[in-house]
């Protein structure tokens, strides 16, 4: 019985000096971005004793430095065995907030939360990640939604100084209310729900996620290795793949090569939606034809999306200046 209460005396002070520092550390990253005005709150609460470390952050906030984007929610919950503190598990609201720029989006989810595990170590650098949310709605003040039956996303380090890590989105069964509908298929030429989205890719960074991350101003995007990208909409098919460089202002040079199946049904759907002209469709549809020919088959069209000098272009047509990373 001696052995037992000591145990259960020592058990209980790990747990207390556990939870102060958990608390005192998340208290102080949320400070420093507070006082960069990238993130907000009302309180941090610990709860779970003694086998668990139960953090919420009430009222959370987070933005970017340029303001463009925020996130708010009423809660985000972080839990984690008291034994094993490096395997997290988030868990988001049923009811967040999303703005970027003019536009504000209302997500709900029927269940949203992610497991990570971070290396132990000083650093406390991200190993992996899995997302899941299931019945997500996004609904933007201007009127339009979309639901998703289900959007996953997971990463894994893939290189032993935690530069790279390895990511996969995936997006199935996506259904856009009627007035979005009307903007992407007025004439009703697609299924009322589209199949699936998919990404899988190498994404490279200057520094490891780790800890300190927030206090070197976040990692910059270095390079992305597309292993595949695909989207199916009912008879449509398109998958591609890719490499894009990012230099250190942020300017991608690179392609991505796209191979469109059904693709005169896509040019179709452009002039429905009023983003191709009607009396130049017949040209535009020769040329791509031509290209599909080209490239060895009439019925797919392969065509690169380009990064080339702060520009970027599908296939022989210019889109205008490339992102900023």
């Amino acid at each position: 019985m001696t052995l037992s209460l000591a145990a259960g005396i020592a058990y209980g002070g790990y747990w207390a000096v556990g939870s102060a520092a958990v608390e005192s550390s998340v208290n102080s990253a949320l400070e420093r971005m507070r006082a960069s005005g990238q993130a907000d709150y009302s309180e941090v609460s610990l709860a779970g004793f003694p086998s668990r470390f139960d953090l919420t952050i009430s009222d959370p906030a987070l933005r970017t430095s340029d303001g463009i984007a925020e996130w708010r929610a009423p809660f985000l919950q972080l839990l984690a065995l008291s034994y094993r503190p490096n395997h997290l598990i988030v868990v988001w609201p049923h009811e967040q907030d999303v703005t970027i720029g003019p536009e504000t989006i209302s997500v709900t989810s029927e269940d949203m939360r992610a497991n990570l595990d971070i290396e132990a170590g000083v650093a406390l650098a991200l190993d992996r990640t899995i997302f899941v949310s299931k019945a997500v709605g996004l609904a933007s003040k201007a009127g339009w939604r979309l639901d998703l039956d289900e959007a996953r996303f997971a990463t894994q380090r893939a290189s032993e100084d935690g530069l790279s890590h390895r990511a996969g989105i995936e997006i199935l069964r996506a259904t856009p209310s009627p007035d979005l509908r009307a903007l992407i298929d007025p004439e009703g030429a697609l299924p009322p729900t589209a199949d699936w989205a998919k990404l899988d890719a190498v994404i490279g960074f200057d520094r490891p996620i780790d800890r300190f991350v927030t206090e070197a101003g976040g990692p910059r995007l270095t390079d992305i290795q597309v292993k595949e990208i695909s989207f199916g909409w009912g008879e449509l098919r398109l998958d591609g793949e890719g490499e894009v460089l990012v230099d250190a202002d942020g300017v991608p040079e690179g392609r991505i090569t796209f191979r469109a199946r059904e693709w005169r049904k896509m040019v179709q759907l452009a002039v429905a939606a009023g983003a191709l002209r009607a009396e130049i469709a017949p040209t535009i549809e020769n040329g791509l034809e031509r290209l599909a020919i080209a490239g060895g088959s009439e019925e797919v069209l392969a065509l690169p999306l380009v990064f080339a000098n702060g520009r970027m272009s599908l296939g022989p047509l210019p889109l205008g200046p490339a992102p900023r990373f």
